[in-house]
């Protein structure tokens, strides 16, 4: 553990915070600073990799009164250590991003992806989960004052950067529910009205959400899967919907024994279970995945064994529904992979 998540040592301590407010959170408060040490105490975290930030909050009290008070938020690496630490994270898929827009808000020409997708992958009992979220750039960037519906500097130069982060850490949320709680100081960044495009967020008092026209925005954008991303189109909020994209290949060349496990119960027994006849077995031994489970150059020996002996035994179980039965051919075809192997 570092030394100075954990000292009691007053001398250090002092000099510690002194540290802090003179380069990660210049100008902080003492208690603040307290309160980062007391939460990286807690976490076995290091203070000096910023895993969590002061936020200077705008609060807006049910009478109306504005006062700003400082709140500790987790940044992504937070998030991502916790995560690594379970034993249990599979890692994350690249970020996929909708079709690029193009538009103007409050007069401020903006280029930004519709939304992004990322899937976090997390090891329950031995079997790969995976947990996706989509998040749209509309419901999450940051404006650059309180009155206006253009997007803060750091959302306007990084807008694929900014929402590819607050994909991740959603997903990471839904991954590891007890790592995480609240949402992560990316996530809220800029949402202030200040003039600092970082400093924090603004949060109401009031039970009810009052609507704006930038709700309007996020309405006119439907949520749904995308095609792969093209250039630019030029586009008027309201524009139709955008359309599936194909299937993506699943490249099952760096799967693991428990990947292949899952797959063959969770996927081919079941599969299996659905067929009357041996004229579907043969059509399932031509489907990709199963083609993938026989390939020597893809799949382990003892996939390829019991992917053949299941197919083998659904065959022999089945009647026939004519006499042009091909699956022995498939059989076959399994035999030899086997053998090649």
């Amino acid at each position: 553990m570092n030394a100075i998540t954990t000292t009691d040592d007053r001398p250090n301590h002092d000099e510690v915070i002194r540290v802090l407010q003179n380069s990660l959170y210049p100008g902080a408060k003492r208690e603040s600073i307290e309160l980062v040490l007391a939460y990286c105490r807690a976490n076995g975290l290091d203070p000096m990799l910023r895993p969590v930030y002061i936020v200077p909050t705008s609060v807006k009290n049910p009478d109306g009164a504005w006062e700003t008070r400082d709140v500790l938020m987790p940044g992504i690496a937070d998030y991502r250590i916790k995560a690594a630490r379970s034993g249990e994270y599979g890692g994350k898929s690249e970020p996929e991003f909708g079709p690029d827009v193009r538009e103007t808000l409050s007069g401020v020409a903006v280029a930004y992806p519709a939304w992004c997708r990322i899937t976090v992958r997390r090891i329950v009992q031995g079997q790969p989960r995976e947990f996706t979220a989509t998040e749209r750039w509309l419901e999450n960037y940051a404006t650059a004052k309180r009155d206006t519906q253009a997007p803060n500097a750091m959302w306007k130069k990084r807008p694929y950067g900014q929402l590819a982060k607050v994909a991740e850490a959603q997903a990471l949320r839904m991954a590891f529910p007890e790592f995480s709680a609240g949402y992560t100081m990316e996530e809220m960044q800029g949402r202030t009205g200040q003039d600092d495009d970082w400093a924090g967020t603004t949060i109401e008092g009031s039970r009810e959400p009052v609507r704006t026209a930038r709700d309007a925005l996020n309405d006119a954008i439907p949520l749904k899967a995308a095609a792969a991303r093209t250039p630019p189109p030029e586009r008027k909020v309201g524009a139709a919907e955008y359309e599936a994209p194909p299937p993506k290949p699943v490249d099952r060349s760096q799967w693991t024994d428990g990947m292949w496990r899952s797959w063959i119960d969770a996927k081919l027994r079941p599969e299996c279970d659905k067929l009357t006849t041996r004229e579907e077995v043969a059509a399932l031994g031509e489907k990709a995945s199963v083609k993938d489970a026989i390939d020597p150059k893809l799949a382990p020996e003892w996939v390829r064994r019991d992917v053949a002996e299941i197919l083998a035994d659904y065959f022999r179980s089945l009647p026939e529904a004519s006499p042009s039965d091909d699956l022995d051919e498939v059989v076959i075809a399994g035999e030899e992979h086997l053998a090649a192997g």
